[in-house]
């Protein structure tokens, strides 16, 4: 039996839970603070949070959360001081793509919600429209959940 050491400060916990645990955390982390960032105005240091998950989910090769990070960069651009729309669509698309090839229903909601809500502000509303009621239509259930019910109160503006 394993007894451990009396000098030991190190508390007790199996390596492969923190070593998954330092794995996985980031990306989101780093995605949330970035988020945090932007909504607070600092914008270049979002970018850098953005930036290292993104660099950790291409190490990792783990990119269940990389949709989000994009989408989030996207949402960044048209408030940086260069102002990049273009920059701004590509990211949505980039989420868009990633999100539909994983499956991922309403990452793909929010980052066609967010490409429809540029949209709207360079005065497209209609293809706006057809992007977000596309995606939004594949929902029968948890239409009370705060995306499905942003995306469906965008789309009553747009119509």
């Amino acid at each position: 039996m394993f007894k451990p050491s009396i000098k030991s400060s190190k508390p007790l916990r199996p390596r492969c839970v923190k070593s998954r645990r330092q794995k996985l955390l980031p990306k989101y982390s780093l995605a949330v603070l970035a988020d945090t960032c932007n909504r607070n105005g600092l914008y270049e240091k979002g970018q850098r949070y953005l930036q290292e998950a993104r660099e950790n989910a291409d190490k990792s090769g783990q990119n269940w959360w990389l949709a989000e990070i994009y989408r989030l960069e996207g949402n960044a651009y048209p408030s940086t001081d260069d102002g990049d729309p273009k920059r701004a669509q590509e990211s949505f698309q980039k989420a868009q793509d990633i999100s539909r090839r994983q499956q991922a229903k309403i990452l793909e909601l929010r980052a066609a919600s967010d490409m429809s809500r540029l949209m709207q502000m360079r005065g497209d509303r209609q293809q706006a429209y057809d992007l977000l009621a596309l995606v939004y239509q594949w929902f029968t259930e948890g239409l009370e959940t705060d995306d499905l019910r942003a995306a469906g109160k965008l789309l009553d503006e747009l119509s």
